[in-house]
């Protein structure tokens, strides 16, 4: 599964795939109790261009750590 063709998967990116929303987004759509499991459902279903995942527990639940990281306030920079 490669997430970076389509999503931004740092703090302040935009999505190279027009209508992919970054990564660090997930964490504001679950708690972060239910954001692997989230994660895993969104895969599951697939979306309009993007294809069908089948996440294992691991993968999900490291997914579901990265989001966390990268969608932190104190993760980000600012740019000047």
């Amino acid at each position: 599964m490669d997430c970076a063709a389509c999503h931004a998967i740092d703090q302040q990116s935009k999505s190279p795939a027009a209508g992919a929303p970054p990564l660090r987004e997930f964490a504001a759509r679950y708690a972060a109790a239910n954001l692997a499991a989230g994660l895993k459902r969104d895969a599951a279903a697939g979306r309009s261009e993007m294809p069908v995942h089948q996440l294992n527990d691991d993968a999900a639940n490291a997914l579901a750590a990265f989001i966390q990281v990268i969608s932190a306030p104190s993760a980000r920079t600012t740019i000047r």
